[in-house]
């Protein structure tokens, strides 16, 4: 397998804006990424979304208008599972909360989406991800 870089820069004056990316595969391991906001907004929630609509990252309040932040992706052991919500189990199936350090694999486009946290501004925001295809 091949790591690969894939950007997508999303742009808006107001207060939410996305960008699909292709992972270079119709499937592909998130293995880590960066987010970095040109803005000044300091405080914006933030999305990883995969074709099939499962959720790879979501946080609230994060700060990506100071410095690029680098993020290595695990699977969730804090939340279950769900039909939208890639989550950590065991061999039979029961939510584990051991930790998983495995990254998910996801559909390629996907789509990684931010919103302010108060109210509309001007923000262009890149995202790295590194994939292995």
């Amino acid at each position: 397998m091949a790591f690969k870089k894939r950007t997508g820069v999303a742009s808006s004056t107001g207060a939410t804006g996305s960008v699909t990316i292709g992972l270079g595969a119709s499937y592909g391991k998130l293995v880590q990424f960066a987010i970095k906001n040109a803005g000044t907004d300091t405080s914006m929630d933030y999305t990883i979304t995969d074709a099939d609509g499962y959720i790879a990252f979501t946080a609230s309040a994060k700060d990506y208008a100071t410095a690029k932040v680098i993020n290595c992706l695990g699977i969730d052991d804090s939340t279950t599972p769900s039909a939208t919500v890639i989550g950590a189990m065991d061999a039979t199936g029961t939510e584990s909360t051991a930790g998983a350090g495995l990254q998910p694999v996801l559909r390629s486009p996907v789509t990684c989406a931010y919103a302010a946290d108060g109210g509309s501004f001007d923000a262009v925001v890149t995202f790295d991800l590194y994939v292995e295809v």
